[in-house]
């Protein structure tokens, strides 16, 4: 019945999820279970075999490749809403994307993947699913190789992680990664952008060297600032606003502060913006 084969599916993908790399040679024999399962009438077997695809493909090396064409048609079956309309089973598909995104990488269609997975977040129906989903994301932009795919995303993966903290689903370590990151990308500045630029083909380059660049810029360190007030560093944040040569962002950060009850810096960033209390 459906409700058994939900409860296998969440077993063994559980299992597997528990023993990462050391369940890979079972994969094999787990894939067809979970490709056929996904597609099952009852919601929980969609779910939970939606979730053991992204599992077997994040530990299944060469096994996984070799299938991944099945793996992200399952998939992507499970994000179309004219075939899935259980919220639960669309987060968890979001999920395995992630999962294969930060075992697979490069190896995937990622100018696809990536805008999706940032599209969906924050993912409310299994808030569990966030954190894979950020990491991803958070990997691809760390990665020379895949850099360039997240250039034009940086501003909305800050945005996105500020809504995935603020749904007070991400545990402790994802947060933790989360402050490194936007750490790192304030710490990376213009070198950061710059380098993103010259991975660009040529045209593209050319392109990007204009006013667009600039304003991506300014949009970045604007995130940069607003996210490090809402990941607690208080003074980081400020530093970060008053540094930016940027009104608006100052305003931003100052209800920010508001909110945090931290009237001083509010009071110093209100008028750094030109709109003193």
């Amino acid at each position: 019945t459906g409700s058994t084969q939900a409860m296998a599916m969440a077993i063994l993908a559980e299992t597997v999820h528990q023993l990462e790399g050391a369940a890979a040679i079972y994969v094999q024999q787990l894939l067809p279970l979970a490709l056929r399962c996904s597609a099952s009438e009852d919601a929980t077997c969609r779910q939970n075999s939606t979730f053991g695809l992204g599992v077997f493909g994040q530990w299944g090396g060469a096994i996984a490749i070799a299938q991944m064409q099945p793996i992200l048609s399952a998939i992507q079956a499970r994000l179309d809403p004219t075939k899935e309309d259980e919220g639960s089973v669309r987060d968890n598909a979001y999920g395995a994307l992630a999962r294969l995104v930060l075992a697979h990488g490069a190896a995937l269609p990622l100018p696809s993947i990536l805008p999706a997975l940032l599209a969906a977040l924050p993912l409310e129906e299994d808030p569990g699913e966030n954190a894979p989903a950020l990491r991803a994301l958070m990997k691809c932009t760390h990665g020379e190789g895949t850099r360039p795919l997240m250039a034009a995303h940086v501003p909305a993966l800050l945005v996105a992680i500020a809504r995935c903290v603020g749904t007070d689903a991400l545990e402790a370590s994802v947060l933790d990664e989360a402050r490194q990151f936007v750490a790192w990308l304030h710490s990376q500045g213009a070198a950061q952008l710059e380098g993103i630029v010259m991975a660009m083909a040529e045209e593209e380059r050319k392109a990007a060297r204009s006013a667009a660049i600039q304003k991506q810029a300014k949009a970045c360190r604007a995130g940069v600032a607003r996210m490090t007030l809402r990941l607690g560093d208080v003074s980081r944040g400020v530093q970060i606003a008053m540094e930016g040569d940027d009104p608006q962002c100052c305003r931003d950060c100052a209800a920010i502060l508001e909110g945090l009850k931290q009237s001083a810096d509010a009071a110093r960033l209100y008028e750094e913006g030109g709109q003193p209390e």
